[in-house]
């Protein structure tokens, strides 16, 4: 899997989900982030539109025997709101709305566009976080077949 095809994809997401509506290289409508924890803090500094969807850069680990190798992809999503005026069940409420419509295209879309398919998530509410944050996160595996083949092409003692 190609990580940059995979994080474009979430950002096509976000740009066709009606309730995000993500316009690249703008700031004021900047709905989301390829992000590593440490990097929500000093997005928010520099403005963000919400909810805003938040994708975790995914994880690779192989298994499988010798001649059935496969490759399981980790990652992990968020929709993010402020509390504001709102409650936290109505935040958790709307934010777990537009996750399972990411989940749901991420499903359908996976066979096809990464020759693999979702075999297990964790979801739940997130929150409070820095500037008052709550939504809800969704990790989630993609498990696809692993090409383990030596390749003599790739080796000088084998070329």
């Amino acid at each position: 899997m190609d990580i940059e095809e995979f994080v474009n994809r979430f950002e096509f997401y976000a740009q066709q989900n009606k309730n995000l509506r993500h316009i690249p290289n703008d700031e004021r409508n900047t709905a989301f982030l390829n992000f590593d924890f440490e990097d929500i803090h000093a997005a928010l500094k520099n403005g963000l539109k919400f909810p805003c969807l938040f994708l975790q850069t995914p994880s690779f680990s192989k298994a499988g025997e010798s001649d059935s190798k496969y490759e399981e992809v980790e990652s992990a999503f968020m929709v993010l709101m402020p509390k504001d005026n709102l409650s936290k069940a109505v935040i958790t409420h709307q934010c777990k709305t537009i996750a399972d419509q990411i989940y749901n295209r991420i499903n359908t879309d996976a066979p096809t566009l990464f020759g693999s398919q979702i075999t297990k998530t964790d979801e739940g509410i997130i929150g409070p976080l820095t500037d008052g944050l709550f939504g809800w996160v969704v990790t989630f595996n993609l498990d696809q077949g692993y090409d383990a083949e030596v390749k003599a092409t790739d080796w000088e003692d084998l070329s």
